[in-house]
């Protein structure tokens, strides 16, 4: 299993949806991406390679794997019309 770090940003982000949607992807990230990181998540490109993406609904959790330290940082969390805008 991976520990999970949530980048200050998130907390901000969260704060910004529904409750039960904020429940509904705690639940995603700590039940089954933090025990499958790779396989849950698409790589993605351009400017945001080395990060992956792990679909919840219309919601996107974006995050970067650091296998040497079983850690995964999720870097933003957000409508999938909106996450990925640089």
């Amino acid at each position: 299993m991976y520990s999970v770090i949530l980048d200050d940003k998130i907390i901000e982000d969260l704060e910004k949806l529904r409750q039960e949607i904020i429940a509904q992807i705690r639940a995603k990230i700590y039940d089954h991406l933090a025990h499958h990181p790779r396989e849950l998540g698409k790589r993605l490109q351009g400017p945001h390679k080395g990060l992956y993406s792990y679909r919840h609904g219309n919601y996107r959790i974006i995050y970067r794997i650091f296998v040497d330290k079983k850690t995964i940082v999720i870097n933003s969390i957000g409508h999938r019309s909106e996450v990925y805008k640089i």
